[in-house]
């Protein structure tokens, strides 16, 4: 390839995998030329909610980036500006599938391009070649499409199956149980239920608020005045103080009202077929910076109740087929102990299925994956060699056993010691360290650890001998490699709240601390699974 094309490819994609998703800085005669761009892309209807009435005319939208082939171009040097080339570039990109094109449907009808964040928009930007460099992982793209269910569609489209062998405390006999892979994780718009419930937590003391006086509304947020009171003996003026808590935590629940109305928004557009139904361009314009549609660390691997009655069946099955073996060999058997044994074996399965593959099976490729574009291109691109050897993730309650997992870790740790890997990627899994850790004043063997978005601490640990001398220095891992036999994974530590909101939530009343735009941190810092930080921008 001309290296001056690869290098207005690698900014072209630079620009397509974050900066799209960066508000824009426009004037207001830009923002009414977007509304009608918009309007004539979802609706005035659907527009109006992006684009609200205020004192001088319509504000500015949170967010929604036009990508066509003019705004690609102004995301070049002015010495690379080629109009016919960016379009070359664009139109090949989209052959390849790493990016799509919007219809003629827009107010000005230009060509719009998107990127692709569907499996195949990955899988065709893996194969490119184009997600080196860190150019993938330090985007916000990778945000959208690295996450846990890319990982289950790949293991599940390959016919990869696990096989749990579960004790039972009461006779001792260990069940091995084989299901295919079920379940699966849901996106933000999804999962409404955490901002439900920190709206209803916000009425609720609202409504504990209202049958206070100003004199216990004082006392009651501020503990440094409830420690003067006891050393003074007097109650401190707080004239108005409810009233304007009150208003405060009015203006905090219509903020929630606001944030889920666009999660309804969204989920309304996807209806019944999903995500994948919904065009690009809808997307953009009801989510553009793609918050919505991530997938949500508020819970884990979702299994409707179709779903996990199978999974307790599949444990059921299992013991009835055991106690048969024993009733052919002649062996006395007991109705009574038999199905208890089957409700228990059966309700293990099904309650502990999705903390299993969840934590022991997807979340240790997803982390492989992420740190080393070598594991990334032979999990999403060579699943018909890997799975050839690898079809079941195999569970004595004690290791994972899998021949794929040891080959990822091997080609991450083989990027990292060539300096290949993306270390530096700000993702939900995000790689911390090699080397032996401690996690909440406990020490762990290990050989390569993670943080989770959630606060917890990915381990993989395994081989013949974990500690080496001098485990925290970088000379000494090329020893590491020899001797690994066999690599497991686990999760330790607990789930974090997120920070902001505890701090909104434990002083909600002191409304002098949490202006509008703190407001909308913490709701986008809900979304993205853990609090956002102090000075950071909300959208």
């Amino acid at each position: 390839m001309d290296s001056g094309r690869g290098n207005m490819l690698g900014l072209l994609m630079r620009h397509f995998l974050d900066t799209v998703y960066s508000r824009p800085v426009t004037d207001f005669k830009s923002e009414s030329k977007r509304y009608m761009a918009l309007s004539g892309l979802v609706g005035e209807d659907a527009a109006e909610s992006f684009f609200p009435e205020g004192a001088y005319g319509r504000d500015y939208p949170r967010g929604y980036c036009l990508n066509d082939t003019s705004g690609a171009l102004r995301a070049l040097p002015s010495r690379m500006q080629n109009y016919q080339a960016v379009r070359r570039i664009l139109r090949s990109l989209c052959g390849e599938g790493v990016l799509v094109r919007g219809g003629p449907g827009n107010a000005r009808n230009r060509t719009l391009y998107y990127p692709n964040e569907s499996e195949e928009g990955v899988l065709a930007l893996v194969r490119s070649g184009s997600d080196g460099g860190g150019v993938l992982c330090a985007s916000a793209y990778a945000h959208a499409v690295l996450d846990r269910q890319l990982v289950l569609d790949v293991l599940r489209g390959n016919g990869v199956t696990v096989t749990v062998s579960l004790g039972s405390p009461g006779t001792g006999t260990v069940y091995p149980i084989n299901s295919a892979l079920v379940g699966r994780y849901l996106r933000v718009y999804e999962d409404q239920e955490p901002f439900m419930d920190f709206q209803d937590r916000l009425m609720r003391l609202s409504d504990t608020l209202s049958q206070m006086d100003d004199g216990e509304v004082l006392l009651a947020l501020y503990p440094e005045v409830r420690e003067g009171v006891v050393e003074g003996g007097e109650v401190p003026d707080g004239t108005g103080c409810r009233d304007a808590n009150l208003g405060y935590l009015e203006h905090v629940i219509d903020g929630v009202d606001s944030f889920l109305g666009d999660m309804q928004r969204f989920e309304d557009a996807a209806g019944e077929g999903g995500l994948s139904s919904v065009p690009m361009e809808t997307r953009f314009s009801l989510d553009p910076d793609s918050v919505l549609r991530r997938e949500s660390w508020g819970r884990g691997l979702y299994l409707t109740e179709a779903e996990r009655e199978a999974l307790a069946s599949l444990g059921r099955n299992c013991v009835a087929a055991h106690y048969g073996q024993l009733s052919a060999r002649g062996e006395a058997v007991r109705p009574a102990e038999c199905e208890e044994e089957s409700w228990y074996i059966g309700r293990w399965f099904a309650d502990g299925y999705p903390q299993f593959l969840d934590e022991e099976v997807v979340l240790p490729i997803l982390a492989l994956i992420t740190l080393s574009p070598s594991a990334r291109r032979r999990f999403l691109l060579e699943g018909e060699d890997w799975s050839a050897e690898c079809d079941t993730f195999v569970s004595d309650s004690k290791h994972v056993r899998c021949p794929l997992l040891t080959e990822l870790f091997r080609l991450a740790l083989s990027d990292i010691l060539r300096g290949t890997a993306d270390t530096g990627a700000d993702l939900p899994v995000r790689y911390a360290a090699l080397g032996n850790v401690t996690v909440e004043g406990r020490g762990y063997d290990s050989l390569m650890s993670f943080r989770l978005e959630d606060g917890r601490v990915l381990l993989f640990y395994g081989g013949t001998k974990n500690r080496l001398p001098g485990d925290g220095d970088d000379r000494v891992l090329a020893g590491i490699l020899p001797l690994i036999e066999g690599i497991n994974a686990r999760v330790v530590g607990r789930r974090a709240g997120s920070p902001a909101l505890r701090r909104l939530m434990d002083g909600a009343c002191r409304f002098r601390d949490f202006p509008e735009e703190r407001l909308w941190r913490v709701l986008r810092g809900m979304a993205e699974g853990d609090g956002a930080k102090d000075g950071e921008r909300c959208d």
